[in-house]
């Protein structure tokens, strides 16, 4: 049996002022919640920062639990590209105008000419924005809730009769009818 005992980390048993965590040395940098704070408003998402920082996205998600001045740094920003975002998505939606330049020539001289030009709405993004803005009406999904009780009844209709040979001949017919129970 290997007994682990921990270690000071010096020579003769003294503290040698370090915390005595077993394992790797963690890469986070004090610099980092800058970095993040500067890419997520450019709209950097988790994978993009774990590529940045050279780590894998489990230990990004643990640098947010552990360090909160960093999980302040991405989840803060984040929202100025998201809120970006959605104005572009409405805009998209609703079509919008655009200010453009034309550019002529005409007898070899070159005629600039400012114009305005209508962006025809898309649909899809029109149906993106309803759908998540009010999905009680846009949802793909509707569920609709059916109540009330149904009851089967059967009846049997037994009928007798004689055969040629003097034996009795029993005959069934069963008869379904549903009635709905309110």
């Amino acid at each position: 049996m290997v007994k682990r005992v921990k270690s000071s980390g010096h020579k003769n048993g003294k503290s040698n002022g370090h915390s005595n965590q077993i394992g790797r040395p963690s890469k986070y940098d004090p610099d980092y919640p800058r970095q993040a704070k500067l890419v997520c408003r450019l709209g950097a998402t988790d994978a993009e920062l774990a590529d940045l920082f050279q780590v894998t996205i489990s230990t990004l998600r643990l640098w947010i639990i552990q360090y909160p001045e960093f999980s302040d740094a991405v989840k803060i920003p984040k929202g100025i590209p998201d809120d970006g975002m959605e104005r572009s998505l409405y805009m998209k939606g609703r079509g919008y105008f655009i200010d453009t330049e034309k550019i002529f020539c005409h007898d070899g001289e070159v005629i600039r000419v400012p114009t305005r030009e209508w962006i025809q709405p898309d649909t899809a993004a029109a149906f993106i924005w309803l759908k998540n803005r009010r999905p009680d009406k846009w949802r793909d999904k509707h569920e609709i809730d059916v109540s009330g009780k149904m009851e089967h009844r059967f009846t049997l209709e037994i009928f007798e009769h004689q055969d040629g040979s003097g034996g009795k001949l029993i005959e069934h017919q069963p008869k379904k009818q549903i009635e709905r129970v309110r």
